[in-house]
């Protein structure tokens, strides 16, 4: 038997970690589930990785640490358009044109209803289609607003009041490369 390659050594290390925390986990909030129980579904190494892995040295613990049960879970603020806001009859033009939006950045007043007007200039036998939406930003989004989609041609969409902040805008379809910063202020 030859020497056990370290990336597989690693590889089970890596393993064996994961699966002592879900253990720990599952053993703190199972409710009343026995931890034997889920050790027992844990993946096993074979024998010549799990020689080698007790004999390898300790990997280093992740830097960061899972939270801990008496840690409060972050908070989830919903934003909600606010009824009612006025209409003084603000036009935000953009153009969708090669899976792109003409601007990256609007600005819009806080708490008045507005309007966005949008050129979808795909070539019509491309069937390309998008939409508009607002969202709240990357992580844990809250889609606020979203227009259907809509093909090639001339749209307008009467967006409601937002209260301040920034937001993203984006087409869920190409949001890797159709979106924006919406400051509303």
């Amino acid at each position: 038997m030859g020497t056990p390659d370290p990336t597989r050594v690693r590889t089970w290390q890596a393993v064996i970690a994961i699966a002592a925390t879900v253990i720990v986990v599952s053993g703190c909030s199972a409710g009343g589930a026995p931890a034997a129980a889920v050790h027992a579904a844990a993946a096993t190494p074979p024998p010549s990785v799990a020689a080698a892995a007790a004999t390898a040295s300790p990997v280093a613990p992740p830097s960061e640490a899972a939270p801990t049960p008496t840690e409060a879970a972050p908070s989830l603020v919903i934003v909600t358009p606010m009824p009612g806001g006025a209409d003084k009859g603000l036009v935000v033009k953009l153009v969708a044109k090669a899976g792109t939006w003409s601007k990256r950045s609007i600005d819009v007043p806080a708490g008045e209803r507005w309007h966005v007007d949008i050129q979808q200039q795909e070539p019509p036998a491309s069937h390309v289609v998008h939409d508009f939406t607002v969202e709240t930003g990357h992580d844990a989004s809250q889609h606020i607003i979203e227009t259907p989609t809509f093909g090639t041609g001339h749209w307008t969409y009467a967006i409601p009041a937002l209260p301040a902040g920034t937001y993203r805008f984006l087409c869920t379809i190409h949001p890797q490369s159709m979106f924006g910063t919406l400051t509303v202020g």
